[in-house]
């Protein structure tokens, strides 16, 4: 049914090529995965009318689209939407980051590419003796979704207990996100709207959880 109204879309589009009143629009060449980097050689041009209810919502073909992430998979032919293109700045353009997590958490965080995660997990420090323990802290804020599960997961991963998110992320999130999954478990939160978490320590002490590793708690 999609591929049916694609092939309307650019057809529709070739015709309305032949009138004065029309609008370059951009579609995807070939099928593109969320989650990476947005390249316009990676995208045609087709034409629509003007005064299409559509256009609203489509990316011209003037537009600058560099520095931006796919946020969703597109079919070939398939035209580029405003809603699916995500900003991105700073040195960790392109970087991204998969965390796995229970499918569970993915429905009931009720996520969408855009949001945005602060992330709690486990690190390890030393307390006033020197022995090694783990506090549970924020180790990453406010980072941005860039891809989900979807229909190209099929029914194996419908059935699973198990999913994952995709954010983008910094050289040193990439790292502070890796060294918590190796002490255990993370849990996500939405942050979409929220005032990001700032400061050194980011959990507050009556939320820290201290394991001591010497004494095997």
């Amino acid at each position: 049914m999609a591929l049916a109204g694609l092939v309307t879309f650019v057809t529709v589009a070739s015709v309305l090529g032949q009138r004065n009143d029309v609008v370059e629009v951009l579609v995807a060449r070939d099928p593109l995965l969320s989650g990476r980097a947005v390249e316009r050689s990676s995208f045609d041009v087709v034409v629509v009318a003007a005064d299409s209810p559509l256009l609203g919502n489509l990316v011209s073909a003037e537009a600058s689209i560099d520095a931006s992430l796919l946020g969703r998979d597109l079919s070939a032919g398939e035209p580029l939407l405003l809603s699916d293109l995500l900003s991105v700045s700073g040195p960790g353009v392109g970087r991204t980051f998969t965390v796995p997590v229970d499918a569970d958490v993915v429905d009931g965080l009720g996520l969408i590419p855009g949001d945005r995660l602060d992330v709690l997990g486990l690190v390890e420090t030393t307390d006033s003796n020197g022995d090694t323990i783990e506090r549970l802290d924020f180790v990453a804020v406010d980072l941005e979704v860039t891809r989900l599960p979807g229909e190209r997961a099929g029914a194996f991963a419908a059935a699973s207990a198990s999913s994952w998110v995709t954010v983008q992320v910094s050289e040193a999130q990439a790292i502070a996100l890796a060294e918590a999954q190796r002490l255990g478990p993370v849990e996500l939160l939405r942050a979409t709207g929220a005032e990001p978490l700032t400061g050194g320590s980011l959990a507050a002490p009556g939320d820290t959880t201290l394991i001591d590793k010497e004494a095997g708690a």
